[in-house]
């Protein structure tokens, strides 16, 4: 899949090529203690988020699954990693399936990700170990 990512200001584009999958994510953590946006919350401001870009083959993910779930696998050919509040994803070649926390969306030639607001969680079983530290994040939306 061909596409380019623009920053908030779409004037001038974040990158430009092909990708396995375009993923965002608020928080650093994914069920189970998976970090899989190892940069969410990495900016100095809270409400921002991780965009990771995968260009990798199942030969490069296989053999480096444990370092993507634990977010320490970096390699600057396979997996970009980006941080802002707002991201505009356009497609260059043709419609491609979209999906929001797993529901899908349909097919879309572009569209844009950006920062809902500040949220406070509830949960009354508690956050895990490795992130009680944080109180709050931001969401993210996905605009058509």
């Amino acid at each position: 899949v061909f596409f380019i990512v623009y920053l908030s200001d779409i004037s001038s584009f974040s990158y430009q090529g092909k990708a396995t999958i375009v993923a965002v994510g608020a928080t650093p953590f994914y069920g189970g203690g998976m970090r899989l946006f190892p940069f969410a919350r990495a900016a100095a401001s809270v409400d921002s988020v991780n965009l990771r870009i995968a260009r990798m083959s199942p030969l490069i993910f296989v053999p480096n699954a444990f370092g993507i779930f634990t977010g320490s696998y970096r390699s600057p050919e396979a997996a970009l990693d980006f941080i802002g509040d707002e991201f505009f994803v356009e497609f260059t070649e043709g419609t491609h399936p979209v999906q929001h926390s797993g529901d899908p969306l349909g097919n879309r030639y572009a569209f844009r990700l950006s920062v809902a607001g500040h949220v406070r969680f509830v949960d009354f079983l508690g956050l895990p170990s490795a992130i009680s530290h944080l109180s709050s994040t931001a969401t993210a939306t996905v605009d058509n």
